[in-house]
């Protein structure tokens, strides 16, 4: 009976041990700023997408991709290396940390053409500024505007008190 018991729980636990589980990151490839150009996303295809532990991938027609780890737990951090002739990563501090395995969104990888990433950077930060300029001089618009109207409404109160001090 000891035996039997012994080769029945060797039955079931033996498959589990030896059965590799896969997980997946799946992922997209788009073209940077190709929606606010164009009007609609430009998907890059044909994008070596690479993992430690996972076979490499390349992106397909609509930019999707994804990456098989065996024997990976949900929730661990893959390092993702992506390569395109002609063109470079943007987004590349977001890899670092959100490419998480078991993830539910796909994986966004932003890339623009080689030798433009600068410029689009420094692009971006005059937006930014330009941006923050502007939020301020509303704010201070604001705040004159409301000094205005207090300096006003304080010089009316004087008058109203000037008065019933004159009728008194």
């Amino acid at each position: 009976m000891k035996n039997i018991l012994s080769l029945l729980v060797a039955v079931m636990i033996l498959p589990m041990l030896y059965a590799q589980q896969n997980r997946s990151l799946s992922g997209v490839v788009v073209k940077q700023n190709s929606r606010y150009r164009t009007g609609s996303v430009a998907y890059l295809s044909k994008a070596t997408i690479k993992s430690a532990g996972a076979a490499p991938q390349r992106s397909d027609a609509q930019g999707t991709f994804t990456l098989l780890f065996a024997n990976w737990s949900n929730g661990a951090v893959a390092h993702i290396f992506v390569e395109k002739s002609g063109y470079e990563v943007v987004n590349e501090e977001e890899l670092k940390q959100a490419s998480i395995i078991g993830r539910r969104r796909p994986l966004k990888i932003v890339m623009c053409p080689a030798g433009q990433l600068y410029d689009n950077q420094i692009a971006y930060y005059k937006i930014a500024k330009d941006a923050s300029i502007a939020a301020y001089e509303r704010k201070l618009a604001t705040l004159k505007k409301a000094g205005r109207e207090r300096e006003r409404r304080i010089a009316e109160l004087q008058v109203q008190f000037n008065q019933q001090i004159k009728t008194q």
